[in-house]
């Protein structure tokens, strides 16, 4: 396996991921194979071993031609990598063509082939939109339990591991859909970080009615509903943001009711502006690495890719995708 590089040291959960996808390598579909970035970010996890299978939609003299500008050194002749080629597959090509109108893309495929279970993971969105890739993802999946599709995006920084939800799905979620992405998000932290305890903050511009509005009051009830719902799993809210991560803060603006105390790991925002805006803040400003959108909803593995991500970002994304 390749060494380090700057990118796994920084993000201290990467390697636990890697050796996660090395002890139970699965079948990865990566349908924009065209894209330089996505097609380096295969091929690294070739070499680290860390998938059973690469799926890649485009020939591989083309994907040959890529390589050529890439720093690594990567065989792409390796028996792991599948150039999938709808010409030898008609009973796929029929199967996509009663779902979809006109010319098939790699999107829908790899869409069918994460249904019929014969990958199990896709991860996709570096050249295509969030909405393209939700809509051909309920095209062809079954939905979870919920019903619900949100997503949540995984912040890290050294030792700083926070998921922020939904920042990519429901632009104004009603008080069940609020309560569906945390339930969701809660889930997607225990995947990723079995080991350590969620701890759920929902977020406002207002700490336990230090203002009073109809939108505080939606929060505050959201976070009720979801404490008498999962009473073992530390939640609070109202909160503002200094109060969730601050434990100063925490104490002087909430000491009554201290159920967090500044050290909440999962953020669930009012609506798509704030989580949107406020994930990119902390990706550009805050020089945070930021993985997904995680889609949450879906019965099968699935993450989204932001049109912005670097190789190593889609490399992350791909290993949350194959845990």
């Amino acid at each position: 396996m390749q060494g380090l590089s700057q990118f796994d040291r920084t993000v201290a959960y990467a390697d636990d991921l890697r050796r996660r996808c090395r002890a139970h390598p699965r079948r990865l579909a990566l349908p924009e194979s065209d894209d330089p970035r996505v097609l380096e970010s295969g091929l690294q996890l070739i070499a680290e071993n860390a998938v059973s299978s690469l799926y890649l939609f485009h020939d591989k003299n083309s994907c040959k031609t890529l390589a050529r500008n890439f720093t690594g050194n990567y065989n792409l002749d390796d028996q792991r990598i599948v150039y999938y080629d709808l010409r030898f597959h008609p009973e796929v090509q029929s199967a996509v063509d009663k779902i979809v109108q006109g010319a098939i893309s790699p999107l829908p495929i790899a869409m069918h082939l994460l249904a019929t279970e014969q990958v199990d993971a896709v991860c996709s969105g570096a050249t295509c939109t969030t909405a393209e890739v939700i809509r051909s993802a309920l095209t062809f999946l079954p939905l979870a339990e919920t019903k619900t599709v949100t997503s949540s995006f995984l912040l890290s920084k050294g030792k700083h591991n926070l998921l922020f939800a939904d920042c990519a799905v429901l632009i104004e979620p009603s008080i069940e859909q609020l309560v569906a992405i945390a339930c969701a998000t809660v889930d997607t932290h225990r995947l990723l970080f079995p080991t350590e305890k969620p701890k759920v903050a929902f977020l406002s511009f207002s700490t336990k009615g230090s203002a009073s509005h109809p939108a505080q009051q939606k929060i505050a009830r959201v976070a009720e509903i979801f404490r008498q719902k999962f009473p073992r799993i530390d939640s609070d809210g109202e909160l503002q943001f200094d109060a969730a991560v601050d434990p100063a803060v925490a104490l002087q603006k909430n000491p009554a009711e201290l159920r967090l105390r500044g050290d909440a790991n999962c953020f669930i925002f009012p609506n798509l502006d704030a989580a949107n805006i406020s994930y990119k803040i902390c990706q550009r400003l805050g020089n945070f690495t930021a993985c997904g959108p995680i889609l949450q909803g879906f019965s099968r593995r699935l993450c989204d890719l932001s049109r912005g991500a670097n190789t190593l970002e889609i490399k992350l994304a791909a290993y949350v995708s194959l845990c």
